[in-house]
């Protein structure tokens, strides 16, 4: 490329030299009063060459110190014997040359302000561009756990919503909650209490296909789990399947004595249908199957509502999973 726009620039000086040196040898050859036209056209073709053609001033003052012995020669073969018109004509074309290469000098300091202006808005649009991509993962990530958060959840609920309405599949949801987490927080502190949140996190990410799912903390002690393309057996597999993991984790619970930390799992499942995809539905039948499980005595599952199309309207079946 720089080869290419080398080549370029010495078609554009090798031009702007031709065309002056061919002028001013018409002045030599013309009679008077043309020969001075046609003498001060050959001085201004340097000096708007040097102005208007697209080269840098080094590339200019190249032309310049060409085209000044060029048009002096030329003025000499023509103007042998009146040397100080000769002179003339030299001081008159140098001065020209001079003012543009003032000019252009002038407009290269313009030309690098504006590319390092160019630069400098590139690189604060990159670094805005890298700071709202931040902010906005952290608008959708829990601080405390590094999962999403309730907004988070929101807005991969709303798009498994229409990926599983789009495909005609399930969409299943579990709710999760820590059992007696107040009286953790109560016995050890609430800087332990987050510690556990934090296990108890990586416990579920584990232990749940998050490829196929998302994981988020609904509020508090509070979990939920997106499971697009699950049936309802499939559905409640998987939480039993958290239920255990999270038991078998261990985590000790230092306002149950020695006992260790569990979950109870509220699960529902739906099938979207055109203009009753609310994922509101979903999340009330899954907070009512956890509740139902917090009332069997906690550490339990509990499959809620199965909701799916049946004649134009849904048919809700009830399912609960043993403890």
């Amino acid at each position: 490329r720089g080869v290419g726009i080398g080549r370029e620039m010495g078609v554009v000086v090798g031009s702007d030299l031709t065309a002056t040196g061919a002028v001013a040898f018409l002045g030599v050859l013309a009679p008077p009063p043309f020969n001075d036209r046609y003498t001060m056209a050959a001085g201004m073709i340097p000096l708007l060459g040097v102005i208007l053609m697209p080269v840098t001033f080094r590339e200019a003052a190249l032309l310049t110190c060409v085209a000044i012995p060029l048009y002096v020669m030329t003025a000499l073969g023509g103007w042998a014997g009146h040397p100080e018109q000769v002179a003339d004509l030299v001081v008159f074309m140098s001065g020209l040359v001079i003012l543009g290469l003032k000019v252009r000098y002038r407009l290269a300091l313009v030309e690098k302000a504006n590319v390092q202006l160019h630069l400098r808005e590139h690189d604060r649009a990159e670094e805005l561009a890298k700071l709202a991509h931040r902010l906005e993962v952290l608008s959708v990530t829990d601080p405390l756990t590094g999962i999403a958060n309730r907004r988070g959840f929101d807005l991969a609920a709303e798009q498994a919503c229409r990926q599983c309405l789009e495909a005609g599949t399930w969409l299943g949801l579990l709710m999760i909650d820590v059992d007696y987490f107040k009286s953790f927080n109560d016995a050890a502190g609430h800087m332990a209490g987050d510690q556990c949140l934090r296990a108890l996190v990586a416990v579920l990410t584990s232990s749940c296909p998050l490829e196929q799912g998302h994981l988020a903390r609904f509020g508090g002690e509070e979990f939920v789990v997106l499971l697009p393309n699950l049936s309802p057996d499939q559905l409640k597999v998987q939480a039993e399947r958290l239920r255990c993991a999270v038991a078998a984790a261990a985590i000790p619970h230092p306002g149950r004595g020695g006992a260790s930390v569990t979950v109870s799992v509220g699960a529902a499942a739906s099938k979207p249908i055109p203009l009753c995809t609310n994922i509101d539905e979903l999340i009330a039948a899954a907070d009512a199957a956890l509740y139902a499980a917090k009332s069997r005595g906690r550490n339990c599952t509990m499959l809620g509502q199965v909701m799916s199309p049946d004649v134009g309207h849904r048919r809700t079946d009830v399912v609960t999973a043993a403890a």
